[in-house]
């Protein structure tokens, strides 16, 4: 069993998720984190959290499915023997109005979203419930609760997890395990950082502090959640937003 905590990240190659994997990294996390298409990616990221004198482990996956995540879960404790931290990363958006909407681009948004961090946490609750230990960090969006103009059911699947989250929480404190959701505004990574730059600076001027979020500072937050000294934070939706919701 490895003397370090393990964390197992969601959709780890790019942009946020490729963040939160180096700030455990740097935090002496041993991580096994995921993607589902861009392998170069993630090798890059597996290649930065080795020089922190780390072990990193990447699988290709497809949260939706349940049977896949099992079995990487599987792969996950047969190499590293522990899973303490749980962070949902990995998401999409698929922008159309509500009147334009297939139900097959609104089925795929909702089962990778919400069905996929549903399928990963009840995963990896019995090995946490085992260990009376385990930290769960989802990571949402300001979208889940002031809604987002052309993104229903990206707005909808994150508030789906707000729900799961609070659920969750009840259900697992006893055991030592917390579940939080960090509901991220516009970011200087991701989906905001490649709008056009004309509708970047619409979007800045609507954030009361005048700028987009520092990532790297918002996953500092996440691996504060996986401490134990946050041991009794748990069921919140922990808004990094610069003031876009409040």
């Amino acid at each position: 069993m490895s003397k370090h905590k393990v964390l197992l990240l969601t959709g780890g190659s790019k942009g946020i998720g490729k963040k939160l994997a180096v700030e455990f990294a740097k935090n002496g996390y041993q991580i096994a984190f995921t993607y589902l298409s861009d392998e170069a990616g993630a090798k890059f990221t597996a290649d930065e959290i080795n020089t922190y004198g780390v072990l990193a482990r990447f699988y290709k996956l497809d949260i939706s499915q349940y049977h896949d995540v099992e079995e990487v879960k599987n792969h996950v404790m047969n190499y590293f023997g522990r899973i303490d931290v749980l962070v949902n990363n990995a998401g999409i958006i698929k922008p159309s109005l509500i009147k334009d909407m297939s139900l097959d681009s609104w089925r795929r948004v909702v089962d990778v979203n919400l069905t996929g961090t549903f399928n990963c946490m009840r995963a990896v609750i019995p090995i946490m419930e085992k260990q009376n230990f385990g930290r769960i960090i989802n990571i949402g969006s300001i979208a889940a609760d002031k809604g987002s103009r052309g993104a229903a059911s990206y707005s909808a699947s994150k508030a789906g997890i707000v729900g799961l989250t609070k659920a969750a929480a009840r259900e697992v404190a006893e055991k030592g395990i917390t579940v939080n959701v960090v509901s991220l505004g516009y970011m200087d990574q991701g989906i905001t950082n490649r709008l056009p730059e004309k509708l970047k600076k619409k979007l800045i001027q609507e954030i009361p502090s005048g700028k987009l979020g520092d990532v790297k500072k918002a996953a500092k937050m996440v691996v504060h959640l996986a401490s134990e000294e946050a041991e009794y934070i748990t069921g919140q939706s922990i808004f990094i937003s610069g003031g876009a919701y409040m």
